[in-house]
């Protein structure tokens, strides 16, 4: 019984071995990919569809949360690489930079409710600029909490305040008739992020070399 437990044990191991050693140099095998969902609204259509047609043999597991928590599941081991805003340094981590953005007050042209502030104010980007506008003293009458950025959007496009947006998501609405607000801004750096030891992957650093010429 023992010897035949025992060459199970070989076998199952010379089948990790070939399996890794083929992760090492085949693009192939399941990437775990983190991104906030209004990231992935203006990045991921830009590289997946290209890589996935060029690298057939790769599977792909995508979630959607804050920037945040991307980058801290990254070094836990859950996730293989992100696309992470303003990503936080660690000895563990490679971090790429790929492009910036501006987030900024944006209202429409005829904005019916030009004292109502639209925004999540759980993210880095509004607090920052909600304490730029105090030091200006421009204040708002009514603030409206949303954790959807499309929806923000949605709601300045109809004339219900003014909304704090990254540029990019803008951009990605089909109507155009937003404009921004002066009075603050926030700049946000975009980036791959993925453990140190996933150089050894090829499917991770050829995934990453992809990314970085489709932003170039």
């Amino acid at each position: 019984e023992l010897l035949f437990r025992s060459n199970k044990l070989v076998e199952y191991w010379e089948d990790v071995k070939t399996i890794s050693n083929n992760t090492m140099t085949e693009v192939q095998g399941q990437v775990k990919l983190g991104c906030h969902a209004s990231v992935g609204l203006f990045t991921l259509k830009y590289f997946l569809p290209g890589f996935i047609k060029k690298y057939p043999l790769i599977d792909f597991d995508i979630d959607h949360e804050l920037s945040s928590k991307i980058n801290q599941r990254i070094i836990d081991l859950e996730l293989d690489l992100g696309i992470v805003v303003n990503p936080e340094a660690h000895p563990d981590l490679v971090i790429t930079k790929l492009f910036t953005d501006e987030v900024c007050l944006w209202q429409k042209e005829k904005n019916s409710q030009p004292k109502t502030l639209i925004c999540d104010k759980n993210l880095k980007q509004s607090q920052d600029l909600l304490k730029q506008l105090a030091k200006k003293k421009i204040s708002f009458d009514k603030i409206v909490t949303c954790s959807s950025l499309e929806n923000i959007t949605n709601l300045v496009e109809a004339g219900m305040g003014v909304g704090i947006i990254p540029t990019r998501v803008v951009k990605e609405s089909k109507k155009k008739i937003l404009k921004v607000v002066e009075g603050a801004v926030f700049k946000d750096e975009f980036a791959v992020v993925y453990r140190v030891e996933q150089k050894k992957v090829r499917a991770i650093t050829e995934l990453v070399k992809y990314i970085k010429k489709v932003f170039s």
